[in-house]
């Protein structure tokens, strides 16, 4: 049984996202993803603990999709 938290990273940016995985793998139960509408994808299969979201993104930005993400 994994206890591990649940992460869910949300950036357009590879290199981010890499550097994410290094940091909390470990640690924690890592999902990545590229962008706000594979974030409410994603959120829809499975629930994550914490949602770490880049605000500057294209098509939706961090916060629309916080919004719609609360709604």
């Amino acid at each position: 049984m994994n206890n591990k938290a649940l992460i869910l990273c949300v950036d357009d940016e590879p290199v981010n996202l890499t550097i994410m995985e290094e940091l909390l793998q470990d640690s924690y139960e890592l999902t990545t993803v590229d962008s706000g509408e594979s974030c409410l994808q994603q959120v829809e299969l499975q629930k994550p603990d914490l949602i770490l979201l880049d605000v500057n993104m294209p098509d939706m930005d961090g916060l629309e999709t916080c919004e719609r993400l609360k709604s």
